[in-house]
């Protein structure tokens, strides 16, 4: 009678931790990523944006030289962030003959940024109804390290994310409906994605991850020595060339899985309240905590609702 009272009250706590981590995803969202939404009474919104009148219109090729950062918002469609032989930055949107002068992309670089828009300020959403159109977005970057990107930001509302072989110090992506996939280059000090309803699916050396999301599977492979992984209704997958030195993975409804390589010890903290903890390492197991070697690597696992199992790779 007491364990299932107790498994009640972790049940109510972790529901109550569900409606914060909700409350801070769209919060994040709304308050950074759509910062160019105007919302007004009656249910109208408004698509608008800081020197609007400076943008250029249409597709393009861009000089590389003083560009260190890219900012891309995308409304409905695709964005995709790739590499190409050419020397400059290309963009490109699919069917432009067919949008005019209002719908088509717009683009702005200053101070070193290279902003991409959806479409010149207008009016999106009436009473809750989308109004736009579905259009795919592709930048292409030159390949190698030529453009080192300090920073590749990329907002969507209801579109996929793809980012390929991209050099970036930090790469931040964030979706409200869309899934988020990227198989990165060299080493990024930073990346974060977020996605309301979504997957996000990465491959990428970091020294730091940062992924959330409300619903859809996350699944991480590279090799980073700080991972956070929050999600809601959906699994956590986390594989690791390297073993991280510090990982926070939670999910309430999923599964937990991480692999990692042979290692000199870490200590996994869990709580499962319907499911079982699981490991291929010889761990020396207490309550609700697991250590292997000298236990100096820091896991901390969470699921209400489904297993957690860390595999040797």
């Amino acid at each position: 009678m007491i364990m299932k009272k107790a498994a009640i009250v972790r049940i109510i706590i972790a529901s109550i931790a569900l409606v914060i981590l909700i409350s801070i995803l769209i919060v994040g969202l709304t308050g950074e990523g759509f910062r160019m939404f105007r919302f007004k009474f009656g249910g109208f919104s408004n698509y608008s944006y800081a020197d609007s009148d400076l943008y250029n219109v249409g597709d393009a090729s861009i000089s590389t030289e003083g560009i260190n950062e890219l900012d891309i918002n995308w409304i409905e469609g695709s964005v995709k962030v790739i590499t190409h032989s050419g020397s400059e930055i290309s963009i490109f949107e699919s069917n432009a003959g067919k949008f005019n002068e209002d719908e088509k992309l717009r683009y702005l670089v200053k101070d070193g940024v290279l902003y991409i828009k959806y479409c010149a300020p207008r009016q999106l959403f009436t009473f809750g109804r989308l109004i736009s159109y579905v259009k795919n977005l592709t930048v292409y970057i030159p390949e190698g390290e030529t453009v080192l990107l300090r920073t590749l930001t990329v907002d969507t509302v209801s579109a996929d994310v793809i980012i390929n072989d991209i050099y970036a110090d930090e790469i931040k992506l964030n979706c409200v409906s869309g899934d988020i996939k990227g198989d990165l280059s060299g080493t990024i000090e930073k990346l974060t994605a977020k996605t309301v309803s979504g997957n996000i699916n990465i491959k990428a050396a970091s020294d730091t991850v940062n992924f959330t999301s409300i619903s859809g599977d996350i699944i991480y492979n590279g090799g980073a020595s700080d991972i956070d992984c929050n999600n809601v209704s959906g699994n956590v997958k986390v594989e690791t060339d390297i073993c991280p030195s510090r990982a926070n993975l939670k999910t309430v409804s999923g599964n937990i899985v991480m692999s990692i390589p042979e290692n000199k010890g870490f200590t996994a903290s869990y709580s499962v309240v319907s499911g079982d903890f699981n490991t291929s390492f010889a761990t020396v197991n207490s309550k609700k905590q697991a250590v292997y070697g000298d236990g100096s690597a820091e896991f901390n696992l969470k699921a209400v609702s489904g297993n957690i199992t860390i595999k040797r790779k």
